[in-house]
């Protein structure tokens, strides 16, 4: 169950969800840059599943999070592959 903060807003417009993922994206890769040489394997937050993770390990789950969703939208629209 994913907490409140990141939970789809009911009524909000595709184009507006979309608008905020971007923002959203925008801002970690940001971040991830304005981090770059900093010694991030040591940085570590708790990921409520699987636990610690470092900075690395966030980009990555992150980014196959984001993937996983980009394939389940291209299942329900018809896409292949």
């Amino acid at each position: 169950e994913a907490p409140e903060f990141v939970k789809p807003k009911d009524g909000l417009a595709t184009s507006d969800a979309l608008a905020r993922l971007t923002a959203s994206r925008e801002r970690m890769i940001a971040v991830l840059k304005r981090a770059s040489g900093l010694a991030l394997g040591t940085v570590t937050a708790p990921h409520p599943l699987v636990g610690q993770l470092n900075v690395y390990q966030w980009g990555l789950i992150t980014a196959h999070h984001q993937r996983r969703h980009i394939e389940q939208i291209r299942a329900i629209a018809g896409f292949d592959g």
